[in-house]
């Protein structure tokens, strides 16, 4: 009676198949296993799908602020070279003005006086915002570039500023004021040039200009 008893309360002094299987090392191994999974896959799936789509937002977000630096860049660099030309093409046009009424086809010396008039006017402000373009060129543009702006302006004081004052204090002949206006006419030849080489060096086509 006793070894039936410790056995099993079955009828035939066997444990039932259920409690054997539940009670076997395999099924609690196993149980625990897909408790364990279960309860990580409730927990873990949520983490990873925060943690990509945070990596996702970081990426973005990191891209975005690469793209508004460009656009801010190139921005700065048209807005530069808008600025150059003006400064650049108003100079010359300046001086080709006062250099056109002293030659033999354009003579005129009431106009010459009120175009020296406008180039004293102007030459100062024009001079220091072409200074302050030299300085932000070097941020925005390759120092070979950079180098030929800042030339460019010590060759027109060398050879329009100075010779224009110049020829204005003495009188200078017609010979004299006719080199003056051809080399003028090469230095706006040249400035367009120049013009387009920075163009050409910011990689900027017309369409940043408008």
């Amino acid at each position: 009676m006793e070894d039936e008893d410790n056995d099993a309360p079955g009828k035939n002094g066997r444990r039932p198949v259920l409690l054997v299987v539940l009670t076997s090392q395999s099924f609690v191994e196993k149980a625990t296993l897909l408790l364990l999974t279960v309860l990580l896959s409730g927990y873990m799936v949520p983490f990873l799908i925060a943690r990509y789509n945070n990596e996702a937002a970081i990426r973005q977000k990191s891209e975005d602020l690469a793209r508004s630096k460009n656009d801010a860049i190139l921005q700065a660099q048209s807005k530069l070279l808008e600025d150059l030309s003006t400064v650049i093409l108003t100079y010359e046009t300046l001086a080709l003005d006062v250099s056109w009424y002293k030659t033999p086809n354009g003579k005129d010396d009431g106009m010459y006086r009120k175009a020296y008039e406008r180039y004293s006017e102007r030459i100062v402000d024009l001079l220091s915002g072409w200074r302050s373009l030299i300085a932000k060129s070097q941020m925005l543009t390759s120092p070979a570039v950079s180098a030929k702006i800042a030339a460019f302006q010590l060759k027109v004081f060398e050879q329009q500023d100075g010779a224009l004052v110049a020829l204005n204090r003495n009188g200078g002949t017609p010979e004299q004021w006719m080199a003056q206006h051809n080399r003028s006419v090469g230095m706006l030849e040249e400035a367009n040039g120049l013009i387009s080489e920075i163009m050409s060096d910011l990689r900027l086509s017309r369409q940043y200009l408008r």
